[in-house]
């Protein structure tokens, strides 16, 4: 199964492709234009496409950047049913949830603490330039991206 996915952006996504029953991840972008990726969507390229969905929670006047992002997701849900792709979307919430055991906590930023989530469900890590490990050219927003990937397997894998 090869997953593309996509922790969306106002104007840059991150984009991670993960093979997850190799646990293999390939073609990472840290901050792939919005345009580009969806433009490069199309049939057959992947068996699934994951989105984050941004998470309101509550918020009656959000800013304009949150809106522009959700506009993007909806130009990412379209193409992808436009090209005949299941898409699945999954709230920055749950994903916090289920890896981190929390949704907000003072004194700790959710982002660092996903990394070093993805850092040890990837024992190898990282690595060098010379020795990559899988991890190797994460950056940016593809540590989010890949994190919906693995909350998506792992809540696939507590279904069955």
């Amino acid at each position: 199964m090869k997953i593309l996915c996509i922790d969306p952006g106002s104007t840059v996504s991150g984009v991670v492709e993960f093979l997850p029953e190799s646990w293999t991840i390939q073609n990472v972008q840290g901050e792939a234009p919005n345009r580009d990726l969806v433009l490069s969507i199309k049939p057959k390229s992947h068996d699934l496409i994951l989105v984050e969905q941004p998470t309101l929670m509550g918020q009656f006047n959000a800013q304009q950047q949150t809106l522009d992002t959700c506009e993007w997701v909806g130009r990412i849900k379209q193409r992808a049913v436009d090209c005949g792709l299941p898409v699945v979307a999954i709230e920055r919430n749950e994903i916090k949830l289920h890896l981190l055991g929390w949704i907000s906590r003072k004194g700790h930023n959710p982002d660092s603490c996903i990394k070093e989530v993805m850092l040890a469900r990837f024992p190898a890590g990282k690595g060098t330039k010379k020795n990559p490990g899988p991890l190797y050219g994460i950056a940016k927003h593809a540590w989010q991206a890949l994190a919906l990937g693995v909350t998506y397997w792992d809540k696939q894998k507590e279904r069955k």
